[in-house]
């Protein structure tokens, strides 16, 4: 399974699998493979990925560490998560996000991190939410930046969260639509100024003017699964879901869906130069808007 993808600055794709195995490809090519067993990766799935201003490219593990490929020296390293009390995290890590005034936020299956990069230290984020007492540890699955540089969570036990001043977080937009699902799987913050989520039971349109869920569309509506696993907005403003059964594509103007039926179970998608990467099982889609093209990526575990 391709569990992400990512770019760096030279243009070249880094492709991390639940295998634990980071592939490499440049024009086309696989140049490279990185794991356990060449000592650079410890073997555990890779689950996130981005690269940073600084050309660096940071990966987020299922045991809960970073492996961090520093450009300059070209090497790996791994790095451990510590809590104040010193306590290791173990908790996957599923989200990896650099927001506009270039804080690095690390998303676990049980809170959030704000990660030094100078330093490799980590601090987790204790919340409050008004109205609840015992608040559980917020199971990130994708987090996301508006226009307005407010930081969004979007977590599998409590929805949407709304980030404020980094101690408390505003819940319940999916109870107050009527929603009875409320588990996230993907976050879009897109260039007409919405928050597009995609949920295990559809996909929902959040205005953050409005503070609120303004639309909510499921297969009934058009999309050929409910299930959205990942989303990316193309050159022209369209909205891409990748989903179980299939891509669907979003015109916002129309509010309408197209299907394409190629590719299922897309759990990551990257947006470069107007191609469109997915990854599912064991293939790498490339969809651009006139064509359609399966890259074959043998072996990956």
């Amino acid at each position: 399974m391709i569990s992400t993808v990512c770019v760096d600055q030279d243009g070249v794709l880094w492709i991390g699998t639940n295998g634990g195995d980071i592939n490499v490809f440049s024009k086309g090519k696989r140049v490279a493979i990185y794991g356990a067993d060449d000592g650079d990766l410890n073997g555990n799935p890779v689950q996130a990925s981005l690269c940073d201003t600084k050309g660096n490219l940071w990966f987020g593990n299922s045991d809960g560490s970073l492996t961090c490929y520093y450009k300059k020296e070209r090497s790996f390293k791994i790095l451990r998560l510590i809590t104040e009390d010193g306590d290791l995290n173990k908790s996957s890590v599923w989200a990896l996000f650099l927001d506009s005034k270039g804080r690095f936020w690390i998303g676990t299956h049980k809170g959030l991190w704000l990660f030094d990069r100078e330093t490799n230290r980590g601090k987790k984020i204790h919340f409050k939410v008004s109205g609840l007492q015992n608040l559980s540890p917020l199971y990130i699955r994708a987090m996301a930046e508006t226009d307005d540089h407010t930081l969004w969570l979007g977590t599998a036990n409590y929805g949407i969260c709304k980030v404020i001043n980094e101690k408390e977080l505003q819940t319940g937009y999916e109870k107050k639509y009527g929603m009875a699902e409320n588990s996230v799987r993907s976050l879009l913050a897109s260039s007409d100024g919405n928050l597009y989520v995609g949920y295990m039971a559809g996909l929902a349109v959040f205005s953050p003017g409005q503070d609120a869920i303004t639309h909510v569309y499921t297969t009934r509506d058009g999309l050929c699964s409910n299930f959205i696993g990942c989303m990316t907005e193309d050159a022209d403003g369209q909205i891409w879901l990748g989903s179980n059964s299939g891509i669907s594509r979003y015109s916002r103007h129309q509010h309408l869906f197209y299907n394409y039926y190629i590719a299922g179970s897309n759990r990551s998608v990257l947006h470069w130069e107007d191609v469109l990467f997915w990854g599912n099982n064991k293939i790498l889609l490339i969809l651009t808007p006139m064509t359609l093209k399966r890259l074959p990526l043998p072996n990956l575990s």
